[in-house]
């Protein structure tokens, strides 16, 4: 009981900064390394998820708000093949940032953003798992500056390549049409 007395005034006497390393440095032993690379991975897989988050709302919304019941009913049962599994899936709010991947799998296909979104979700795994010296991308550390500009321009890059045309909801025509759009907005 002592002990947590005396952790109790010791938290009380230090600053937000010092509170904020107490887990990493004190309780973990990291270094200044390993916590720079776990924030940097942590924001940016943060951020993909919320822009993943965003793009799939927003385009579920546009992809769908013009389609018959019928069609909307197919939509949500390829989506519901794609997620698979036992639980309820709400499209609008999908928890689990793997459902996410496969939700905006179905809608853009395989595309190159789409691997991106894998690669981060295994890396946001290895993070969650406690692999820490595993945090690599095309294996490379990411406590690397070369290897988080690389990662940080993939995913820009792969966000203006917003192609429905590897969609599963589009017919061929619809593809076909889908791509000849995607090209002439490339080349603005």
């Amino acid at each position: 009981m002592e002990l947590v007395e005396l952790f109790k005034k010791k938290i009380e006497d230090i600053s937000d900064q010092q509170i904020n390393e107490t887990i990493p440095k004190c309780a973990l032993k990291m270094n200044d390394e390993q916590i720079a690379t776990v924030s940097f991975v942590f924001w940016l897989v943060y951020m993909a998820e919320t822009d993943l988050y965003y793009v799939l709302n927003e385009s579920l919304k546009t992809e769908t708000s013009t389609l018959s019941p019928e069609v909307k009913k197919k939509v949500e049962e390829i989506l519901k093949e794609k997620i698979k599994g036992e639980k309820e899936v709400n499209f609008n709010d999908l928890e689990n940032f793997s459902d996410k991947v496969k939700a905006y799998e179905a809608l853009f296909g395989e595309t190159k953003r789409t691997k991106l979104l894998w690669k981060l979700k295994n890396i946001r795994d290895d993070l969650s798992h406690n692999r820490i010296e595993n945090l690599k991308y095309e294996g490379q550390a990411l406590s690397l500056r070369k290897t988080k500009e690389k990662i940080l321009i993939d995913y820009f890059e792969t966000a203006q390549e917003a192609d429905f045309s590897k969609s599963e909801f589009l017919t061929e025509d619809e593809r076909r049409i889908a791509e000849i759009l995607f090209e002439k907005e490339k080349m603005k």
